[in-house]
């Protein structure tokens, strides 16, 4: 039986379990890689299944609350009885705001740019204190140096996004009427 060149089988006295050994390896033999990978690989499972569950339970909320929307604005187009009922109603306040509810999706970029602000933070905070324990905990050295690394980096990626979602935002007209957003006509 032939083996990739850094495993080598081990055999005990005859009757012996085989099993495979790397050799070059560093996250086997019980270094601080090690250790990590088998907290962070569980925890990195939870933490995708939860992200997961809460997609799919976010878009059974938003089907369920359209499905109630559509089934209301129907009910109150059955009420005109006249297309001219239908266009004066249209034409008034309630009718606007009748029409920008229509829209199936409508996203709020101060959440979005507060959600990624709040996630920057941590992760900064985080990456920033793992940095900090480099030094100070015997054998692990490398360990919160990778984690502390890669939580800045991702910290700085998420204000980055916020500062552009703000820029981008305020330059088409979402927040504060700023920019040349296109905006339906005023009733007269």
């Amino acid at each position: 039986m032939q083996a990739d060149p850094g495993f080598r089988l081990l055999t005990d006295p005859p009757g012996a379990a085989l099993y495979w050994q790397n050799e070059g390896n560093p996250l086997a033999g019980g270094s601080p890689m090690a250790d990590l990978a088998s907290v962070i690989g569980p925890v990195g499972v939870l933490l995708v299944l939860g992200w997961i569950l809460k997609l799919f339970l976010t878009h059974r909320r938003r089907v369920k609350l359209s499905q109630l929307q559509y089934e209301l604005q129907g009910k109150l187009l059955d009420k005109f009885s006249t297309s001219q009922e239908l266009a004066q109603y249209l034409q008034g306040d309630a009718g606007e705001r009748f029409l920008l509810s229509a829209t199936v999706e409508r996203s709020d970029p101060h959440t979005r740019i507060l959600g990624s602000l709040q996630i920057c933070l941590v992760l900064l905070t985080g990456g920033a204190a793992l940095l900090a324990l480099e030094g100070r905990i015997s054998g692990a050295d490398e360990a919160l140096a990778f984690l502390g690394t890669l939580g800045v980096a991702l910290g700085v990626g998420f204000g980055l996004s916020a500062g552009v979602a703000y820029l981008l935002s305020k330059s088409w007209g979402l927040i504060n009427g700023g920019g040349s957003a296109s905006r339906l006509p005023e009733s007269s």
